[in-house]
């Protein structure tokens, strides 16, 4: 067995189309950095120019009260306006003045502040603020970890420091992109085989069609994983050396059992690998159970494309969202189940990891075992 796993690595190797693919991918990520980079770059530019249009628009508005009171000097509505925008404007100077001098904790401290005074207006129903109640006590919790752990605040929807890097990479877009990548690499295992007229040698071998088929799945497995995690892994040390790796103890938003809770992005990370080997698993088999009965490699892997892509779309429109759940196909943006984005918007709340470990693993050993079992009885050697 150990024999026939190398020998199909081998021939794994010796395709042109496997190293094109590798190549495509890996100028493909070298773009998704890229842009990233270029996204944090404007985003911390516009940070600064928001804080003071900020200032700018809390200073006008504190300058129409004074012109107020001066008309109406009893006014205690007025008053109490006034302390507020005047509150308000203090607090965004001093997180202007320690945005430019780079002190994080003292940015963290009055960001707090100020996002604590808007939930409070809020809700006493002193101010209107577009702003969802929500997202500003997310802001909070996530600001005060941050604070508490001494760790510098990142964009974490574009950062690319190491960590963030790993997190950001296996979700949407990219997951599809990895997961076709997949299918070009595992799709034509068998049907390579009738392409190049092979299959004639390979069944008259005195060899069990069981062993033949697990050989490829095995060595499949092997060098799809091998490589995808290869370019992760290098990626991730060029940008930790470059960019810095980040703090592994950042917190990140993580969904379980119904609760949103925050985790170390170390252990969000550990989540998505495993969630991720067994997606590449789940593909890989299902491309191979395609394959085994194509007797075209074009035909094997554009038909396994368009069947597996046409089912993540159609995921994606919420279809029977309260089956979602039971839909591997669901769980290929992995970042977003993991922080519960997809529970959110499906309205499922059984969207989840455990679930994506359950159902993924099912469907794999499903699919092989069918596999396995139509391979033996189909007479494909004529």
């Amino acid at each position: 067995m150990s024999n026939l796993v190398r020998f199909e690595i081998k021939k794994f190797c010796n395709r042109k189309k496997n190293l094109l693919s590798i190549i495509v991918f890996i100028l493909l990520v070298i773009v998704f950095i890229t842009l990233n980079l270029n996204l944090e770059n404007k985003l911390k530019k516009s940070e600064k120019t928001s804080i003071d249009l900020e200032i700018e628009s809390v200073e006008s508005a504190l300058s129409n009260v004074e012109v107020e009171l001066i008309r109406l000097p009893d006014n205690e509505n007025l008053e109490k306006i006034k302390i507020n925008y005047k509150e308000q404007l203090n607090l965004l100077k001093n997180i202007k003045g320690s945005y430019e001098s780079g002190n994080f904790n003292e940015y963290l401290q009055y960001k707090i502040q100020l996002d604590e005074k808007l939930l409070s207006d809020i809700e006493s129903e002193s101010v209107i603020s577009p702003q969802n109640p929500e997202e500003i006590k997310q802001s909070i919790e996530i600001n005060k970890l941050l604070l508490e752990k001494n760790i510098e605040p990142i964009y974490t929807s574009v950062s690319m420091e190491g960590f963030n890097f790993i997190k950001l990479l296996l979700n949407n877009p990219i997951s599809i992109v990895i997961v076709i990548l997949i299918i070009i690499l595992s799709a034509d295992v068998m049907s390579s085989e009738f392409d190049s007229n092979t299959y004639k040698l390979l069944f008259t071998q005195p060899i069990s069609k069981m062993k033949i088929l697990l050989s490829k799945v095995i060595a499949i497995l092997i060098m799809v994983n091998s490589t995808l995690f290869g370019v992760i892994t290098i990626s991730f040390c060029v940008l930790g050396v470059v960019n810095g790796f980040g703090s592994i103890n950042y917190p990140i938003q993580f969904y379980n059992n119904n609760i949103i809770e925050y985790i170390s992005i170390g252990e969000f990370i550990l989540f998505e690998i495993v969630l991720f080997i067994i997606v590449t698993v789940f593909i890989s088999i299902l491309s191979v159970t395609i394959s085994s009965f194509s007797k075209s490699t074009s035909n094997s892997i554009s038909t396994t494309i368009i069947l597996v892509v046409s089912a993540y779309m159609i995921s994606n429109k919420g279809f029977l969202s309260n089956l979602s759940h039971l839909n591997p196909f669901v769980y290929f943006d992995i970042s977003n189940v993991l922080q519960g984005n997809l529970a959110i918007s499906y309205g499922n709340v059984n969207i989840n990891f455990k679930f994506g470990v359950l159902v993924l693993g099912l469907s794999t050993i499903i699919f092989l075992i069918a596999n396995v079992f139509l391979f033996k009885k189909n007479n494909i050697s004529k």
